[in-house]
């Protein structure tokens, strides 16, 4: 992927989308993947302390969507 898109316009966001879609399952090539949450478990109390979200290990993050379809759904950058 990444000497696919090497030397194209909007190189970037084009790799970001075809790593996406592979993960996503949409490549010929690969399966799809669940992508799933790995904490340290350290960070629950760090996260607690500090106000800050905490996260299940195991949770899936991509187990009900399409991760290439809400890439080009983002709000655009000012």
């Amino acid at each position: 992927m990444v000497q696919y898109w090497a030397n194209r316009p909007d190189a970037l966001n084009g790799l970001a989308f075809s790593i996406l879609s592979a993960i996503d399952g949409s490549s010929p090539a690969l399966p799809a993947f669940t992508l799933t949450l790995d904490p340290h478990p350290d960070d629950k109390q760090y996260a607690i302390d500090n106000g800050e979200n905490w996260y299940e290990p195991g949770v899936a993050i991509n187990s009900d969507c399409h991760l290439h379809d809400m890439y080009y759904k983002q709000e655009p950058t000012p």
